[in-house]
């Protein structure tokens, strides 16, 4: 008999993320994990380039991580950030960026950290990874940017952005490697990549290949990190309205809304210190609809002291109001009281049969096509074939004649397959017209046929609207949206 032993060595990559944080209130700091989740090797040190959007987030400055505690278990000695990077890349840079790095060892004096082998996991059991630092902003108050997820990410300015410095454990000399781009990864249920190996300076798809082209005498970077982007979901104001809690802390008509709401009238909006908005809709505690009144002040007093019972939040869309449009008649199947509606282009619209006698005013706005419709008529509805328009109905807002607001069903005639703006700078919407329920499919390739990016599941019949982020380089795309027997390719421009 023979025996044979092997001595395996596991070398895996790191993985470096930054967080995603949930439900964030505006005016208050949002603090962003910056982990690492993944990786064998001895880390001695990072430099990391950082994006964030300037207008929607004030960077207060980064936190350590329990690295640099002195006494602690890691004891890294060097820790520091800034804004920017060095030199300027004009218009394609982000409205923020920051930059943040970290040493192991000084290498001046006695003291030396007592441990380089980052964990893939710290001592917060909520926190999947470890803590390397911890991105503070302050979140603006401006209430255009509520439901808004706004990204956080890596960006590459030069091939030293975005590196680390790690010693191989299979390594018999004591060599330190610089370990840079492997994949880059959007944030996404899954994360989606978007390297994008051949990009030019400045880039968000990692470090381009010709960054493994060093000086001479120069060692090779090793490709051995993937970036994980994260970002701050901004909460919407209507989820934390509850009627009656005007301090938003969960717990509705109790004496401490009561004093909120006091000081209300006596300092105007500056005593509403969470949320402006949720804060200002959950005053309505008398459920007429009109919010910030002496009545809905004694009503909340009423409720507190039990002589009345309090209000439930109310459904803003209890009620569904299903339109049609087949390229030159709008049909609805409900009573309204007044509808706004939206339509791509300069289009000539009139007011068909079911919607005689109501007013109507037109106007062009941002290249679509504008029409309200109303009456100050006692008792006046409309339904049915409400509107001759040719062109494509791209929204509509509609509520009954009480002003209660109706949740729209917008059902096409015929599919069809649209994206705008188109050209388009960082950002464009991919629009679906669904005439039935069906699975679909969408993907985003680059002219080398290579798939950027895609969505896929299952829609009921009416308008699929997708929103795409590009994070890649200018140039031409083409997006193939595929429902039920329908297939459909188009192209659009990238312009950055």
């Amino acid at each position: 008999d023979c025996q044979v032993t092997f001595h395996t060595v596991s070398s895996l990559p790191f993985d470096i993320k930054i967080a995603k944080i949930h439900n964030q209130l505006q005016g208050q700091h949002a603090y962003v994990p910056v982990l690492k989740t993944e990786g064998t090797e001895e880390i001695w040190g990072f430099d990391f380039l950082i994006a964030y959007d300037a207008s929607a987030l004030n960077f207060m400055g980064a936190l350590k991580g329990d690295l640099f505690d002195i006494p602690g278990a890691y004891e890294w000695e060097y820790f520091t950030y800034r804004f920017g990077p060095f030199g300027n890349c004009g218009s394609a840079c982000p409205s923020g960026m920051l930059r943040v790095t970290a040493i192991a060892d000084q290498n001046d004096g006695p003291h030396s950290p007592k441990d380089k082998m980052v964990p893939n996991d710290g001592p917060e059991p909520e926190i999947d990874g470890f803590v390397l630092f911890m991105l503070d902003f302050l979140v603006s108050n401006d209430r255009t940017l509520e439901c808004q997820f706004v990204p956080v990410r890596f960006f590459w300015f030069d091939c030293g952005d975005n590196t680390i410095a790690y010693w191989p454990a299979t390594n018999d000399s004591f060599d330190i490697e610089t370990a840079i781009s492997d994949q880059v990864f959007e944030f996404g249920d899954p994360p989606f990549e978007i390297t994008d190996l051949d990009a030019l300076f400045p880039t968000w798809g990692g470090a381009p290949n010709s960054c493994m082209n060093p000086l001479p005498n120069k060692p090779d970077p090793i490709r051995f990190i993937d970036f994980y982007n994260g970002g701050v979901d901004i909460i919407c104001a209507d989820s934390i309205d509850a009627r009656g809690d005007v301090n938003l802390n969960g717990i509705a008509n109790e004496i401490g809304d009561a004093v909120v709401f006091t000081n209300y009238f006596i300092a105007g909006l500056a005593a509403f210190q969470v949320n402006i908005d949720g804060q200002i809709a959950a005053t309505d505690v008398n459920a007429d609809g009109i919010v910030l009144s002496v009545a809905d002040l004694v009503y909340l007093i009423r409720v507190i002291i039990g002589d009345a019972l309090p209000y439930a939040k109310l459904n803003p869309y209890a009620m569904t109001a299903n339109f049609s449009h087949d390229g030159s008649v709008v049909t609805v199947d409900s009573e309204l009281g007044a509808a706004l509606f939206t339509f791509a282009g300069d289009v000539n619209v009139t007011l068909a049969e079911g919607a005689a006698g109501m007013e109507i005013k037109t106007g062009l706005v941002n290249g679509n096509t504008n029409v309200l419709v109303y009456s100050f008529e006692k008792g006046k509805t409309f339904s049915g074939n409400i509107l001759n328009a040719e062109g494509s109905l791209v929204k509509v807002e509609a509520v009954d004649y009480f002003g209660n607001t109706y949740k729209v069903g917008l059902l096409p005639t015929a599919f069809s397959v649209s994206n705008y703006p188109n050209p388009f700078n960082a950002q464009t919407v991919i629009r679906l017209e669904l005439p039935k329920a069906s699975d679909y499919s969408v993907t985003i390739y680059n002219v080398a046929g290579q798939k950027v990016h895609g969505w896929n599941g299952h829609s009921e019949a009416g308008v699929l609207e997708l929103n795409w982020t590009a994070n890649v380089a200018s140039g031409i795309y083409f997006y193939k949206a595929e429902a039920g027997a329908n297939s459909v390719t188009k192209k659009m421009v990238l312009l950055k």
